[in-house]
């Protein structure tokens, strides 16, 4: 059975890492990068089951993160991921993917003054 954590991961890599030309990381970036860069996580799944097929639903953040002082940077970064990611066609090896929409949207300031903008994603998906 393939793994949908490992699988999606990969898919999301791909798909917005020639965005905006900075590293991105898998839930935590280390602590000796500067930003900007930009974070997916997976966050929460559920399992779904029919006679004949099974699937998960799952939701991602995707976000953004800005040294600059105003937060306007960090909107405009996740703005491009965004157009990209919403409602996009995702290779997901094991799965086929049903719907990838946004459900939420966040935005922050660390305690090191960094700005982080993005949104969470409602994945699903289906095993053929």
């Amino acid at each position: 059975m393939a793994d949908s954590f490992s699988a999606l991961g990969s898919a999301i890599y791909a798909k917005i890492a020639p965005i905006n030309g900075s590293a991105i990381y898998d839930t935590l970036a280390p602590s000796d990068v500067q930003p900007p860069f930009e974070i997916f996580q997976r966050m929460t799944g559920t399992d779904w089951h029919t006679f004949n097929t099974r699937g998960e639903n799952l939701e991602y953040m995707i976000k953004s993160v800005s040294d600059r002082d105003w937060q306007g940077v960090a909107y405009a970064r996740y703005g491009t991921i965004h157009a990209t990611v919403e409602d996009a066609t995702f290779t997901i090896t094991g799965f086929t993917q049903l719907r990838f929409r946004r459900i939420s949207t966040m935005n922050y300031q660390d305690k090191d003054f960094n700005w982080h903008a993005g949104g969470i994603y409602r994945v699903e998906l289906q095993t053929p």
